[in-house]
């Protein structure tokens, strides 16, 4: 389906079909995410934040950094 690119104010834009909007589930206001792959523009849902819980849980033993060792204070920073 080809639809025309139009310019809103600074800023170019593209109507989604309603029938397109319905099938992905699109309703206005809706964060979206927009990439370019191979060329082509992609229009994704959002990923969602992890939260710290689910992060931590990804820490293991093989993905563990060594410690860093950041000299002496140099600036008001008290540790």
């Amino acid at each position: 389906m080809q639809v025309q690119v139009q310019q809103w104010n600074q800023q170019l834009t593209v109507c989604i079909p309603a029938a397109i909007a319905a099938q992905m589930q699109l309703q206005a206001g809706m964060h979206v995410d927009l990439e370019v792959v191979d060329g082509k523009l992609m229009l994704l849902p959002p990923q969602p934040n992890p939260h710290l819980d689910q992060l931590l849980a990804e820490i293991t033993t093989d993905n563990l950094h060594a410690s860093i060792d950041t000299e002496e204070a140099i600036g008001q920073e008290a540790w």
